[in-house]
């Protein structure tokens, strides 16, 4: 889970404590999980992932094999492979679906 994931989990859970009668702390509460939205959507989520390794990924995502993705970059497909397999282990996945689909809901790729 990234820092901005922990945070928003953290203002749920303790928004669930709150007290339905304090009003102010409920505002700022929702406040803070609106911003955190904002940010997931401007894509300004820190990502694990290099420029390169996104930018693969984001190319990847649109269903382009390896040849299709080193050559639209001007790279081997050696280095395309080097880049997914350092993906996968940064993202702690096994394989290119998981990893689009990890990317997209840590907010490091769009969808």
């Amino acid at each position: 889970m990234d820092q901005l994931q922990h945070l928003e989990a953290i203002i749920k859970n303790y928004k669930q404590f709150v007290s339905t009668t304090n009003g102010e702390c409920h505002l700022i509460l929702n406040h803070l999980l609106s911003e955190i939205e904002s940010l997931k959507d401007e894509g300004q989520v820190e990502s694990i992932l290099s420029k390169r390794e996104g930018e693969i990924l984001e190319i990847v995502a649109k269903g382009f094999t390896n040849r299709e993705v080193a050559s639209a970059l001007g790279v081997s497909s050696k280095t395309v492979e080097f880049h997914l397999k350092n993906i996968y282990t940064k993202l702690e996945v096994s394989g290119r679906t998981e990893a689009i689909t990890e990317a997209i809901s840590k907010g490091y790729i769009k969808s």
